[in-house]
């Protein structure tokens, strides 16, 4: 996939903690601009706050901690191990999330280690906070799982065979949807009987869902599926092959209830 410029990031909808991440990307092979804006993109760790860059640093001078397999703006790689404009270059990264006590405070921060091309670039450095052009921000409560995001910054960055090991503790997937993501679920769905069951937007990317006048906030548990964590509710959402959402099926508790999604 490439970016297209003023796109905005592309994202999981999954979000990882403790992980390895391995992605190839090339820059444009038509070389245009110099420094920062010769194949600039990005990988996110935390939706859009600890940037691991990528940028076209063969023969392209820049400064140091911003060239491409830096930690951005706090660690220069250790070599420059990148590859002429056009060819597929690949990072494997080992990110370790950091951690927030339940006051909001912080109990360990994140730490990287990181390949490119093969290469150590990182060597389980310790992030000073969120990455930033011109500052180092102090660390502000987050959870530990987020999104992984690829950096959108007006250039046409090629990205391919990428994967995501999780680390850590086994537990159940998590996933978080953007606002704009969440607006296909939301309608009224029509169950029969006369009865609606109306979902809507909650904030913080949920669906609040609102059955015979009961309402309950629904929490992401894969790309169509949700379910409630104060009640025994799972709601599958039904789509047609362009993806479009054309139904629901909920139970709760037990069975499955079909409703259609009205226009």
């Amino acid at each position: 996939m490439e970016c297209v410029p003023g796109s905005g990031y592309i994202r999981t909808m999954q979000a990882f903690g403790d992980c390895q991440l391995h992605l190839e990307f090339a820059t444009p092979a038509h070389v245009e601009g110099e420094g920062q804006g010769r194949g600039n993109s990005g990988v996110f760790f935390g939706l859009n706050r600890y940037e691991i860059q990528v940028l076209d640093s063969y023969e392209n001078p820049t400064y140091a901690d911003g060239s491409a397999g830096a930690v951005y703006i706090q660690y220069p790689p250790l070599v420059n191990a990148s590859r002429p404009p056009g060819q597929w270059q690949s990072f494997d990264i080992v990110w370790t999330a950091p951690r927030f006590g339940a006051d909001g405070q912080l109990l360990s921060k994140a730490w990287v280690t990181a390949f490119h091309n093969g290469v150590l670039v990182h060597l389980n450095v310790e992030l000073t906070g969120p990455t930033g052009w011109l500052t180092r921000a102090p660390y502000r409560a987050h959870p530990e799982k987020l999104p992984i995001a690829l950096q959108d910054h007006g250039n046409p960055v090629r990205f391919r065979n990428i994967w995501v090991r999780e680390l850590g503790k086994p537990g159940k997937p998590e996933f978080t949807f953007s606002e704009a993501a969440l607006r296909r679920f939301v309608g009224e769905y029509d169950r029969g009987r006369n009865e609606l069951v109306r979902v809507e937007p909650a904030g913080d990317g949920l669906l609040r869902f609102t059955v015979q006048g009961a309402t309950f906030d629904l929490f992401a548990e894969g790309p169509s599926r949700f379910f409630a964590k104060t009640t025994d509710i799972q709601c599958q959402f039904e789509t047609d092959p362009q993806g479009a959402v054309t139904g629901l099926v909920f139970s709760v508790g037990e069975g499955g209830i079909r409703a259609k999604k009205l226009k």
